[in-house]
């Protein structure tokens, strides 16, 4: 499949009635999970994750520097 007929389905099923009246009857759900809670949950769990590395990697370099006289 090809992408001229990959996007002449996508845009079928866009112009479908059925299709349409879901999308009208969910339209507050999908607004809330294209722009609600969800990006700020990813956003903080990335954070999270960023700064979990850095604080283990900053111990690591810690403690393979030598601590005894040179």
């Amino acid at each position: 499949m090809n992408k001229s007929q990959e996007s002449k389905e996508v845009s079928a099923s866009f112009n479908d009635k059925g299709v349409q009246a879901w999308m009208e009857e969910h339209l507050m759900e999908l607004r809330q999970s294209v722009s609600g809670q969800r990006i700020l949950y990813q956003s903080l769990l990335i954070g999270f994750v960023v700064g979990l590395a850095a604080h283990v990697g900053g111990y690591l370099l810690l403690s393979s520097l030598p601590s005894g006289l040179l």
